[in-house]
C-alpha cells in the first residue's frame, strides 16, 4: 500500500471504536494496540503492517497476529485503528511480495507459537522438544548409517554381523511449570480467546477454519501432560 498521510487522529478512531464495544476487555485491547502504534510513529516507523504489530502488541500483553488478522468484529477493529494510524503518520500496512514470501516461509512450531502470542514458558518448551527431537533423529540416522549387513552366499557359516551402535534417546522431564503452561495452551478458555478449536484429530484451527497446527498436536500435547 503506497504511504497516504492524512489529517483524522487516531485518538478519534480510536474512541469511536471503543464505543461500538461490548465490554471491558475489547476496550482494554484496544486501549493497547493504540499504544504500540503511537509508540511506532514516535520513533520514527512507517513499518505498521500487521505481523509487525500484532507481534509487538502480543509483547505488550495485547491482542496477537493471529486475533488482529481475523475478519470478526474484534479483528475489524483493529485492522481499522492500525490503518488509521498508518495513513496519520504516512506508514504502510502490507508488505511487498518478497516481504511477505520472507514471512511464508515455513516456520518451525515454536516459532509459530510465539507469533501467536503464547505464553513465554510454552514457547521455550516446545522449542526445547523440537531440538531433542531433532538430536533423537540424527542420532537414529548415524546408527543407520553406520550398522554393516554383510550377506555370504557361501555354504560356509555366516560371520556375525556386525550390530548397530545402541541409541540412547534423551528422556524429556516436563517441570511443573512447563505442565502449567501446556494445560493453560490446551483450556478451553484461552482457545476462546485465539478464536480457535480442536478437532477429533488433535488438529487446532481458527474461526475461519484455517489449520494453525497439524492434527496431532493436541492429542500429543495431552499425552505429555499424561505421561
Amino acid at each position: 500500500m503506497s504511504k497516504l498521510q492524512t489529517q483524522i487522529h487516531p485518538d478519534e478512531v480510536l474512541e469511536a471504536l471503543k464505543a461500538t464495544c461490548g465490554n471491558k476487555r475489547s476496550k482494554n485491547n484496544l486501549d493497547i494496540l493504540h499504544a504500540v502504534c503511537r509508540r511506532q510513529k514516535e520513533g520514527n516507523s512507517t513499518d505498521f503492517t500487521l505481523p509487525t504489530i500484532g507481534e509487538l502488541s502480543s509483547k505488550a500483553n495485547g491482542p496477537g497476529y493471529t486475533s488482529i488478522r481475523t475478519q470478526d468484529k474484534s479483528g475489524q477493529r483493529f485492522q481499522q485503528l492500525i490503518t488509521s494510524w498508518a495513513n496519520y503518520s504516512g506508514g504502510v500496512t502490507t508488505q511487498s511480495k518478497r516481504e511477505s514470501q520472507q514471512e511464508n516461509k515455513p516456520t518451525t512450531l515454536a516459532e509459530q507459537l510465539q507469533k501467536a502470542g503464547v505464553d513465554a514458558a510454552l514457547v521455550a518448551l516446545v522449542g526445547r522438544l523440537e531440538v531433542e527431537h531433532r538430536r533423537a533423529v540424527n542420532a537414529v540416522n548415524l546408527a543407520k548409517s553406520q550398522s554393516e549387513v554383510v550377506i555370504d552366499r557361501r555354504r560356509a557359516a555366516l560371520p556375525a554381523v556386525p550390530s548397530a551402535t545402541p541409541v540412547v534417546l534423551p528422556a524429556t522431564t516436563l517441570t511443573d511449570m512447563e505442565r502449567e503452561a501446556l494445560r493453560a495452551a490446551l483450556s478451553e478458555d484461552f482457545l476462546a480467546d485465539q478464536g480457535w478449536t480442536v478437532d477429533k484429530s488433535g488438529r487446532i484451527k481458527n474461526d475461519k477454519k484455517r489449520t494453525i497446527f497439524q492434527a496431532g498436536f493436541a492429542s500429543a500435547l495431552r499425552k505429555m501432560l499424561d505421561a
